[in-house]
């Protein structure tokens, strides 16, 4: 079993075809295997499953760098089977992974959704009884669902999510021993995670205003955001927007 983790990967976005469709009861189906998304399509589609438009089946229609999920979101996604492309949060993630494909500029946006909804399912798992997880993984699974769908919220940090999840913060912060990186540690890497895909969507458009893209994404003042930015990037981010976006490649 690979092992996802809050660090940069390239993660790889495949569509296959199963023309038997025997695998999943015929049905579309997404796998997680570390850093790796494939979406099955049966031979024989219906309706209500996607279709594959602009990529062909079997082929490799994404390569993005991002942050990947943390090593309990991985585990929950890779032991749980396959994902439902048919309905609920899976219907809604399918489209997407095939939108990847298309010529856009914002590709790295996409693969960041879809790393959220992923993020939302294993959230679910974590919590059905159809789906063996220990406490620690539920944890550290239910935290990292909040964290995205808050991470604009000035107020989020460790304390807030414990609090949210009515657990001491000692058995939350317990819960990342394993990953890569603490919870305190993955809020403020998918924050510039967030900056850097703002400085890079429109380059050159508009004045660029620091002080205020830090404070977007829960920075308390210009020179710390400017510090963090230029420590995990290398470079500042008034430079940054002027910088290729090689990082995103297919």
């Amino acid at each position: 079993m690979t092992k996802g983790g809050l660090v940069t990967e390239t993660v790889e976005i495949v569509v296959e075809s199963d023309v038997e469709g025997s695998r999943d009861g015929g049905r579309a189906s997404i796998r997680v295997r570390g850093a790796r998304v494939t979406l099955r399509v049966p031979g024989s589609v219906s309706a209500s499953a996607p279709e594959p438009a602009s990529a062909s089946a079997g082929s490799t229609v994404a390569r993005v760098e991002l942050l990947w999920l943390t090593p309990a979101e991985t585990e929950v996604l890779e032991h749980g089977g396959a994902i439902d492309a048919t309905q609920g949060l899976g219907a809604v993630l399918a489209p997407l992974l095939i939108r990847l494909g298309g010529a856009q500029d914002d590709r790295r946006r996409l693969a960041i959704m879809a790393r959220g909804l992923l993020s939302a399912i294993a959230a679910e798992r974590a919590v059905s009884e159809d789906h063996d997880v220990t406490a620690r993984q539920r944890l550290a699974v239910l935290a990292m669902q909040l964290v995205h769908s808050q991470l604009e919220d000035p107020g989020l940090s460790s304390a807030s999510i414990a609090q949210q999840l009515s657990v001491p913060l000692r058995t939350l912060q317990d819960a990342f021993r394993s990953s890569p990186a603490s919870l305190a540690e993955s809020i403020r890497l998918l924050r510039l995670e967030r900056a850097w895909l703002d400085l890079h969507s429109s380059p050159g458009e508009f004045p660029l205003d620091v002080s205020a893209l830090g404070a977007r994404w829960g920075f308390r003042g210009r020179d710390h955001f400017v510090r963090a930015f230029e420590r995990h990037y290398g470079v500042r981010p008034e430079l940054a927007r002027d910088a290729s976006q090689s990082a995103v490649r297919v």
